[in-house]
């Protein structure tokens, strides 16, 4: 009940903090001549520009209050819900649950992830011998019934 008046706090003071983060970027932008990264360019090949070369009609946009803990929670059911609908995958669960040791969590999960494909991988085979296995018996069942199944 006490997070709508916090809330709306919240969101006033983030107008403040994009107006000042947008008014920031702006002047760093006209000074700065250090080149960046972009995640990908046209050919699909990371590609270096300069903050002067990005469009000046931009603003920056803050949602600090969602980091808040009064929204800790509503956050990771929302994360869970997007990770079980399928529409993230692992890394951005992790980064949107942000648990303690994130970094060490995300070196680790290539490993994980691929001892988990083994692991699957190991249980449909033995699921396909279990089958096979079941299969030979029945067969075997049948070869001792004298006459065999009769088509009906």
């Amino acid at each position: 009940m006490a997070s709508a008046p916090i809330r709306k706090l919240a969101l006033l003071v983030e107008d403040s903090v994009e107006d000042e983060a947008t008014l920031m970027l702006k002047l760093q932008a006209r000074e700065d001549k250090r080149q960046y990264l972009a995640d990908k360019g046209k050919d699909g090949k990371k590609a270096e520009f300069l903050l002067s070369q990005v469009s000046p009609d931009y603003r920056v946009k803050v949602s600090a209050h969602s980091s808040s803990p009064i929204f800790a929670e509503e956050n990771r059911q929302v994360a869970g819900e997007l990770f079980k609908a399928g529409a993230i995958d692992k890394t951005t669960l992790i980064e949107m649950l942000d648990p303690p040791m994130i970094d060490t969590i995300l070196a680790r999960l290539p490993k994980l992830e691929e001892a988990q494909a083994e692991m699957a991988k190991l249980q449909a085979q033995q699921e396909v011998s279990k089958t096979q296995k079941n299969q030979a018996a029945a067969q075997a069942s049948l070869a001792k019934v004298p006459g065999g199944l009769r088509s009906a």
